[in-house]
């Protein structure tokens, strides 16, 4: 997100104050869900630390919070700037682009693992369903490789038989090389100091 709802400048009839009301209280309840719901953030102390995967609750409360959002939002964009402004606060604003952003974020399909440049599956990702040994050149290619730091790691891996994706600095799998592991279902943010140019699927511990 750019940190702005353009929608929000188009020309319509004034919101009353009374909506205004009820729009401020529908975005406190909105935030006070979404404060209930959401995993408290982590971060990897070493790399091959991951946090683990939402369960299917959490699917069920991510849900409901982003529909709360869609409505929300579908609300603010019948209303002038300024009444917008004066119904729901900057700082009521400000937390429905931060819930806004985590519905965009960790957007990896199952079957896959995916990298990413940002935290909490965030910025430019790269993703493969399987192995690769050199990520600059091949069939596949991630554009990003050598140039950004890999900052979190989704594995949407399915198979019962492997235990997780390991990554590493260099190459061809370069066993000294290797900064990490993410288990089969889980995801997380990584120290993001380094930047990855091989991944496996593997059998052996992860972690």
């Amino acid at each position: 997100m750019n940190g702005k709802d353009t929608a929000l400048g188009s020309s319509h009839r004034p919101v009353s104050r009374a909506s205004g009301k009820r729009m401020t209280m529908g975005v406190v309840a909105i935030c006070a869900s979404f404060a209930l719901t959401s995993p408290p953030a982590s971060a990897e102390t070493t790399p091959s630390q991951t946090t683990v995967n939402g369960s299917a609750t959490a699917a069920v409360n991510e849900a409901m919070v982003n529909e709360g959002i869609h409505a929300y939002s579908r609300q603010l964009k019948s209303i002038p700037a300024t009444q917008a402004g004066k119904a729901a606060g900057p700082a009521s604003n400000q937390v429905l682009e931060s819930m806004a952003l985590a519905v965009d974020s960790w957007k990896c399909a199952t079957g896959l693992v995916c990298f990413y440049t940002g935290a909490n599956g965030t910025g430019k990702k790269c993703e493969w369903r399987v192995a690769d040994p050199d990520w600059t050149s091949g069939s596949k290619t991630c554009s990003w490789a050598t140039t950004h730091n890999v900052k979190s790691v989704d594995n949407r891996g399915t198979n019962p038989y492997l235990s997780g994706v390991a990554y590493y600095l260099k190459r061809h799998y370069a066993s000294r090389s290797r900064v990490g592991c993410t288990p089969q279902g889980r995801r997380g943010n990584l120290t993001g100091t380094y930047k990855l140019l091989s991944h496996q699927w593997i059998n052996g511990s992860c972690g």
